[in-house]
């Protein structure tokens, strides 16, 4: 577990570095919310908000970007330079490096 957690402070910092990800993992979505949640305001489906029922959407549509696209971007850059090859020499487990990345 101490490599997991080793490996997912790496992994945050090299999230958290790169601008373009960032900026499409976090404000796209919540630029796309606002801008549908303006759209419909005051719009209601089954008494629940549409505000409402589009944030949760959003919040999926957030995580599931974030895991299937910047992590197979993320493992091909890795792959490309040589870094998941010196990895492999390390003690650190191929489930701890991909439970990080995700």
């Amino acid at each position: 577990m101490k490599a997991l957690s080793g490996q997912l402070r790496v992994e945050l910092m090299l999230f958290l570095r790169d601008k373009a990800v960032v900026t499409f993992s976090l404000f796209v979505p919540v630029l796309t919310v606002l801008f549908f949640g303006y759209l419909n305001r005051g719009g209601k489906a089954e008494g629940v908000a549409y505000g409402s029922f589009l944030i949760a959407g959003g919040i999926g549509m957030v995580v599931s970007s974030a895991a299937f696209e910047n992590l197979g971007v993320a493992l091909a850059q890795q792959r490309d330079l040589g870094l998941l090859k010196r990895l492999g020499g390390t003690p650190l487990r191929m489930w701890s490096l991909l439970g990080a990345k995700v």
